[in-house]
């Protein structure tokens, strides 16, 4: 308590501040702001993803993300499609568009999950870990949004988004003895890259347009948004790995 009260005293604010988002100031959401239109190519990016992992899936017979980001992806879609309040109705849309080809691509993981696993114990309980990570996905989302009011829903967004990046060298690996790397698609990681970056560029600007705190924050030589720059660059760095070992993977493959 007197850490708090000298941080106070000194004007400035406790490691932690919750994002409480302020819509009220100025025209953050203006969708002719420059930064608004790299986002919306970033989520169109995004669209042209999904629509090119689905078609691999369908060609290849096989899901083509991996279980934990499809349940993540689905239930965070599901919350800010029909759940969160959204200020911005063209972003409402998109949100939906993903929800829907989500739906795809969950339903993807469905028929031929089961098939593809190599473990007996994911074989035989598959879907009730499925349907009990879906429940534990969206449980742990709308309870983060409760408590540190992310009512937009960006900082779960780009944690799943980072959990997807961190785990996708890890499912090429886990594929890349297959024939032709089956549900592999470098187009599909082009977009994500590309994606997320621009969506990335677009939240520098956004945020503290959003969510003012003081330069200045107490028990930390870091910027307020620091965990966000971590995000994008960790995001950006790994997305940059991933496409890199698709290029790997095929050149080996051609050579062998």
């Amino acid at each position: 308590m007197i850490s708090l009260s000298l941080a106070s005293a000194q004007g400035l604010v406790p490691v932690g501040t919750f994002p409480i988002y302020r819509l009220d100031q100025g025209q953050p959401f203006d969708l002719l702001a420059p930064y608004n239109l790299l986002g919306a190519i970033g989520y169109a990016l995004w669209l042209v993803a999904y629509v090119l992992v689905i078609r691999q899936g369908r060609r290849d017979k096989i899901y083509a993300i991996p279980l934990l980001p499809i349940c993540l992806n689905f239930t965070w879609e599901f919350m800010d499609s029909w759940v969160l309040p959204d200020q911005v109705l063209f972003w409402k849309w998109i949100d939906r568009g993903w929800f829907f080809l989500d739906v795809a691509i969950l339903w993807q993981l469905l028929r031929y999950g089961k098939d593809a696993q190599t473990i007996p114990e994911l074989k035989r309980w598959f879907y009730p870990i499925v349907v009990v990570t879906l429940l534990l996905a969206f449980w742990g989302q709308y309870t983060f949004v409760t408590t540190f009011h992310d009512t937009l829903g960006f900082i779960a967004a780009f944690v799943i988004n980072l959990v997807m990046s961190a785990i996708f060298p890890f499912f090429l690996f886990g594929r890349r003895g297959e024939e032709k790397m089956r549900g592999i698609s470098l187009p599909a990681a082009w977009c994500k890259l590309f994606g997320t970056g621009f969506a990335s560029v677009q939240c520098v600007f956004l945020f503290p347009r959003i969510h003012p705190l003081p330069e200045e924050v107490a028990y930390s030589p870091l910027s307020r948004d620091s965990f966000f720059y971590f995000l994008f660059i960790a995001i950006f760095l790994l997305d940059c790995v991933y496409v890199a070992l698709i290029y790997r993977e095929r050149a080996r493959a051609r050579a062998s």
